[in-house]
């Protein structure tokens, strides 16, 4: 393939009376690059194959003769070069040609997925940068963490086991200066925390964990307690926390206790949770509840939480219908659908 559009270009550059610099300065590249291609040395960037074709008045596959098979291995190669405006509109232009005439073209699918995973990527690193943006603007401004948080967690997902330490210490370094600023900031001095001891500083935690509610600071010493291997210390602690007054760590302690499979207290905290909420009241708890029933088969207790829900969103968010109301109805008429199977 290499020689074969090195020979196209250079076939094209002659017959035209263009020069290499000519054609590189079109490009924006070297001269010396130009020549590579047309002795087979390299291969022109993918998004460069449009801009060729519009510069000698020709299509694409005029200019290369390239076959499908060539066209994916072409971009499956430069799946890992940093992905560009250019290079994703090609290469998504290209696929889904492919697919138009052999729409079980499974090469191509998988070609696409990475294209789009790529091209996501580069997204969220913007998306990143402007939440980060917005924290430096407004650093009282919880909703910036949160974008931070969701965003650097779905990068994070992207790039793998490596983001494990680096991507919450980059946080952490970022964020904790804003949070020493803030002790009210409630939210962040909680996820903060937590990054500490994922990253098992837990020195470094205790700051924040001191302007916390005492039954958070229970729940997030029940974690240090855990990471050192300390699982009844930590059980103790987090049972303390789950009947607590605080609805946070009365929430944080059934997702705990969920996690250990511990049913009976997840269900106690999860409903310390819900009592402890106020108008317009936290339904978190309610939801855990309702998946929670459901996992363990108990539908009639499912049933309940769901028509809790349709009960508060009426009551303290006035809101009777639209898709809030229409998946706590959908799941009703499911249960019931289970409980009639059941008896």
């Amino acid at each position: 393939m290499e020689l074969k559009i090195g020979m196209a270009i250079k076939k094209l550059r002659s017959s035209k009376n263009v020069t290499q610099e000519q054609l590189a300065g079109y490009l924006n590249v070297s001269f010396q690059a130009v020549s590579k291609w047309e002795t087979g040395v390299t291969v022109p960037d993918v998004y460069l194959l449009p801009k060729i074709a519009i510069f000698f008045g020709v299509s694409i596959d005029d200019i290369f003769a390239v076959d499908d098979s060539e066209k994916l291995k072409r971009i499956m190669k430069d799946i890992d070069e940093p992905v560009t405006e250019e290079s994703f509109a090609f290469a998504r232009k290209t696929l889904e040609e492919i697919l138009s005439n052999d729409e079980d073209n499974y090469e191509a699918l998988n070609a696409l997925a990475w294209t789009y995973y790529r091209y996501a990527e580069k997204h969220t690193k913007t998306s990143i940068f402007y939440a980060k943006q917005a924290i430096q603007v407004n650093s009282r401004y919880v909703g910036a963490y949160n974008a931070y948080n969701v965003l650097a967690n779905a990068l994070g997902a992207k790039v793998g086991y490596h983001w494990c330490s680096s991507g919450p210490l980059e946080m952490l370094s970022f964020c904790e200066s804003y949070a020493h600023q803030h002790n009210d900031l409630e939210w962040l001095h909680r996820w903060l925390a937590e990054l500490c001891i994922q990253l098992r500083d837990f020195e470094r935690a205790k700051p924040f964990m001191a302007t916390l509610h005492p039954a958070m600071q229970e729940i997030f010493q029940g974690d240090i307690f855990l990471a050192c291997g300390k699982e009844t210390e930590a059980k103790t602690l987090w049972a303390k926390a789950g009947v607590s007054d605080n609805l946070a760590a009365c929430y944080a302690a059934g997702e705990r206790f969920n996690g250990f499979g511990m049913i009976d207290e997840a269900i106690q905290a999860y409903e310390a949770a819900f009592s402890n909420a106020t108008p317009p009241r936290d339904l978190s708890s309610t939801y855990s509840l309702a998946f929670l029933y459901t996992k363990i088969g108990k539908y009639a207790e499912a049933i309940a939480m769901w028509e809790r829900i349709l009960q508060v969103m009426a009551e303290d968010y006035d809101t009777t219908n639209g898709e809030n109301i229409r998946w706590p109805q959908n799941e009703i008429e499911k249960l019931q659908g289970k409980l009639a199977n059941k008896s």
